[in-house]
This record gives C-alpha cells, sequence and structure tokens, in this order.
C-alpha cells in the first residue's frame, strides 16, 4: 500500500511530512480507495454515500461550463521584490544551464463578471493549482501544487490566494519541451474544503520533483491527488494561463512575469503599455503596481524565472549529493589514500581506475545536471585523486623500506620517481 497522508484521517489540517508517491506503489485503485475513504464514500456499493459527514453525493456529475474571460500573455515586469528571491540573474544558455520559476502571487478581482458566475448555492471554494510539465532526454516530466481553498463570493475586492511557491528549481535547461501553466478552478460539490486544505499542506511541504525521480516513477502525491479530482470532475477549471518556454535559440529571459486576467482585454489593455515618464508594471513584493498606482480591479499571477550556470560553485561539493556515482567517486578517493607502500599503491591504482570509469557513466547519465557541470566535475574529482594517490607516493618514497628502491629521501613523484597515472587504459 502506498504511503499517503489520507490515511491520516485525525485531521485534515496536519502539517504533512515529504511524501512522494509512485506510479507503481499506488495503482489508481489504491488512490480511489484513499479518496473515498477521505470523503467516505463507499465505491463498492454502486457509489451510495453510506456516512458522510460531508455529505457528497458521487452520483452528481458536475458538467463543466466556460464562462467569458480573457487574459493577457506573460508580460516582463519591473521588480523591487527582494524577499527570498534567488541570486541567480544570469542569462540562459539552453542546454547549459538550469532554471528556477518561483510563483509569487496570484489575486482575483471578485467582482468580474467570468469570477461572480461560479457563485451559487452552497459552500463552493476556489483553488488555484500551478502545473509543469516538460520532457527531458525522452523523459516526460509533470509536477502540480495546489493553493489553499478561498470562498467564492461576490465583493469590490480583490482576493488574494496566499499563495507563494517554487514551481521548478534548478531544472535542467535540457529539456526539448517546458511550459508552466496556473489555473483557478471552482469545486463542483459542497463538502471539499478539507481535502483541499490537505493537498495544500502537503503542496506546501513537499519539495520540488527532480527529473530523475520521474524517470523512476516517482509522482507527487499533490499532483496524484489533484489529477484525481479534475479526472472525477470534482474541480471545474474556469481561468488558464500558460507560459512557455523555447527549447532552441533564445530562451525566456530572466526576471519577473506577470499575467493580466478580466472579462475582456479592454478591462487590461492599458496596463499593457507603458506611459511617458511612468514605470509601466511593478511588483513590489507585495503587490502589482502600474505607473506607481495599485491594480485592484483586474485579476492576475505573477512569477519570477531566474538562472544559474551551474548547481554547485565547488565541483567537489558534489560528493554531497544522494546518487549512485558520488558513492564510486568517494571510494576512488579513500583508496588513493590509503596505501602504505609502493607495492600496494600499484595494486589498488587499477581498482581506483575502475571506480573512476563507472562512476563517469553514471554521472553521464544524470538527467538533473546539464553535460558542461558533468565534464567539470568528473575533472575536478579525477584531478583530486590523481593528487591524492601521487602525494601518497612521494611520501612512500621518502620513508625507509618502503620506497621501490629500499631507500628513503630519493627523487620524490616526478622523473627521479613513482607515479600513477590513473586515465583509462585504451
Amino acid at each position: 500500500m502506498c504511503q499517503s497522508p489520507l490515511n491520516n484521517r485525525s485531521s485534515p489540517h496536519f502539517h504533512a511530512p515529504v511524501i512522494h508517491v509512485t506510479r507503481h506503489a499506488c495503482a489508481r485503485p489504491e488512490l480511489d480507495r484513499l479518496i473515498a475513504r477521505y470523503l467516505s464514500i463507499d465505491r463498492a456499493s454502486d457509489h451510495q454515500v453510506r456516512h458522510s459527514h460531508l455529505a457528497i453525493d458521487p452520483r452528481l456529475v458536475a458538467s463543466p461550463e466556460t464562462y467569458s474571460q480573457s487574459t493577457s500573455s506573460w508580460v516582463p515586469v519591473i521588480s523591487d521584490d527582494t524577499s527570498n528571491a534567488t541570486s541567480a540573474t544570469s542569462e540562459p544558455v539552453i542546454g547549459a544551464s538550469y532554471v528556477t520559476v518561483e510563483f509569487l502571487a496570484a489575486r482575483v478581482y471578485q467582482y468580474s463578471n467570468w469570477w461572480t458566475a461560479m457563485i451559487e448555492r452552497g459552500n463552493r471554494q476556489a483553488v488555484l493549482d500551478f502545473a509543469v510539465t516538460g520532457q527531458v532526454r525522452n523523459n516526460p516530466f509533470s509536477d502540480t501544487r495546489t493553493s489553499q481553498p478561498i470562498q467564492l463570493k461576490d465583493a469590490r475586492t480583490q482576493a488574494d490566494f496566499g499563495f507563494r511557491q517554487i514551481a521548478v528549481e534548478r531544472f535542467p535547461t535540457t529539456y526539448s519541451n517546458l511550459q508552466f501553466s496556473v489555473r483557478i478552478s471552482k469545486t463542483a460539490k459542497d463538502g471539499l474544503n478539507d481535502l483541499l486544505v490537505t493537498i495544500a499542506d502537503i503542496s506546501k511541504t513537499s519539495p520540488t520533483l527532480t527529473v530523475s525521480q520521474q524517470a523512476l516513477g516517482v509522482v507527487s502525491a499533490a499532483k496524484a491527488i489533484a489529477d484525481y479530482l479534475f479526472n472525477k470532475q470534482l474541480l471545474e477549471q474556469k481561468l488558464k494561463s500558460t507560459l512557455q518556454f523555447p527549447s532552441s535559440g533564445a530562451s525566456l529571459k530572466a526576471g519577473t512575469y506577470a499575467v493580466l486576467a478580466g472579462d475582456n482585454v479592454d478591462e487590461y489593455r492599458p496596463y499593457l503599455s507603458t506611459p511617458a515618464g511612468g514605470k509601466g508594471l511593478e511588483w513590489t513584493g507585495a503587490e502589482l503596481k502600474w505607473s506607481g498606482k495599485s491594480i485592484d480591479q483586474i485579476s492576475y499571477f505573477v512569477v519570477r524565472v531566474s538562472y544559474e550556470p551551474q548547481i554547485f560553485s565547488d565541483p567537489m561539493n558534489a560528493l554531497s549529493f544522494s546518487k549512485p556515482w558520488v558513492s564510486l567517486y568517494q571510494l576512488a578517493r579513500q583508496k588513493a589514500r590509503r596505501p602504505t607502500t609502493y607495492d600496494e599503491a600499484t595494486k589498488v591504482a587499477p581498482e581506483i581506475r575502475s571506480h573512476l570509469a563507472d562512476a563517469q557513466t553514471l554521472l553521464d547519465s544524470d538527467l538533473d545536471l546539464v553535460q558542461k557541470e558533468r565534464d567539470l566535475i568528473h575533472s575536478t574529482i579525477y584531478t583530486d585523486v590523481s593528487k591524492a594517490i601521487n602525494d601518497r607516493l612521494e611520501q612512500i618514497y621518502a620513508m625507509p623500506d618502503k620506497s621501490p628502491d629500499g631507500g628513503g629521501g630519493g627523487g620524490g613523484v616526478g622523473p627521479g620517481g613513482p607515479h600513477i597515472n590513473l586515465a583509462p587504459i585504451p
């Protein structure tokens, strides 16, 4: 049985630990049963509600409706926000850098027609989610995170989802496809609030997924449950905007971006231009402004995009990774420092050479790193290991009865002393 926060029914508001659901460990029937248990629905008897304190009738199938609304393209904005801001601001190099996308804000003007049209009798909520989909070296990637639900109501004010999370962190730009989508949806039935709060808690506490994790079949619990709710039409999508990343040529530049939404384009069109002597759109870290004035009668999302040329400022720090290739590099480093005699050093050299070669093979298949950084990691560790064993030889050669000629203090490493080459033998 897969591990899931839904097994803990003591409190729907608990702070979930880091949980991942794998495709292999948590098949769809299992997820279906977990959701049913949380909603107190007995799916074994023709989807009848037996004892639901949430009073959800699973026989009611929501009919998706479309309301008139318009969204702008994602536009760059000035940003004065330095809180929790990543220091990575380098220009992107496709295939040789890493991208981080952070969702900063989502606000909805509650008097817009597309929003008020969702209001109906009963206890319904709106929820925001972002989805990241892509493909890296023929390996698909997909993750979803959701906000806390907010009540659907009619008011001449903006509703803040209070949602700020990192969507992808240091994602390799070796992707053949990458897009970031934001959706606002409404609940199709009453009684889903506690479940949505639980999903939001999971989203908040779970780290971002890596490409290598997805390649092994890992799926975040938040995505698994959100997908279930959409597939069962318990959530109805009402607004969506997608940010597409180019996979060749010039990539999306680093910076802060916003998308504006309203009943029609005329509502937000003025904000897409920069007035003479004004600043245009500006994110302050707390709100979106235009020419110094607050924007409070349209809806908007804000994200930050940043890039880094490499993950490790010191390639040796890569050995702190929990990766298969790390253990082989560590083993090579340990063996290079162990010899106490010249014979021991020459005997262990082939083993060290083999560890380095095997580690490099695994490193080159690591989906979470770009090739430039893989090469830098290997060359740095290779130099470290080679220096370690030859430094050890120099120490041995200076010891009486330890050097190959039986004497001490002779020559050292170099033309007059021993040297071991760890380069692969053709």
